[in-house]
């Protein structure tokens, strides 16, 4: 039979090992499933038919991952497949969130930290005039204009379900 003290040392090494685990660098972001290139556009299409947002939450401590596509013409597909209907007035004041907060002049990376449970996000969006890619790995360092669109994007799909 073992004794109590012939325990410990095992017993140790195990919950030193649980502890570190928790303090490990985070793994690279799962690269995306929204599309690196936005589709043709038949021309004299209308304005708001060119508009598209991708949106990707991924990680925290339950390593989640959630995307949405949004158009222009107000349809919206999560990562489900499942499809919303709304008014295009709303992406267009989505947009209009986005780029006054100055996504368009962020960088296209802020992912300079090691951080085991933050969340990733990658955002594209194109307005029908530009397009741009935007990957963020948010532990809290994120200047207020990325913090702003980051908001909008979350509050915008959060209030996609009743």
């Amino acid at each position: 039979m073992f004794t109590r003290s012939a325990w410990r040392g095992p017993a140790a090494a195990l919950c030193l090992l649980v502890w570190l685990a928790g303090c490990a660098v985070a793994p690279p972001p799962r690269p995306s499933r929204t599309p690196a290139a936005m589709p043709p556009v038949a021309t004299g299409a209308s304005a708001e038919s060119k508009v598209e947002i991708a949106f990707e939450i991924s990680g925290g401590i339950g390593g989640m991952t959630q995307s949405w596509i949004i158009r222009g013409d107000g349809s919206v597909v999560d990562h489900n497949g499942k499809a919303y209907a709304l008014p295009p007035t709303q992406v267009a004041q989505l947009l209009g969130e986005i780029t006054a907060a100055g996504f368009f002049d962020l960088n296209e990376t802020y992912e300079d930290i090691a951080c085991a449970d933050c969340f990733a996000y990658s955002i594209s969006v194109n307005d029908g005039q530009r397009a741009k890619r935007v990957k963020m790995l948010d532990g809290g360092q994120l200047p207020e204009r990325a913090q702003r669109v980051v908001g909008a994007l979350r509050e915008f799909v959060l209030a996609l379900e009743p």
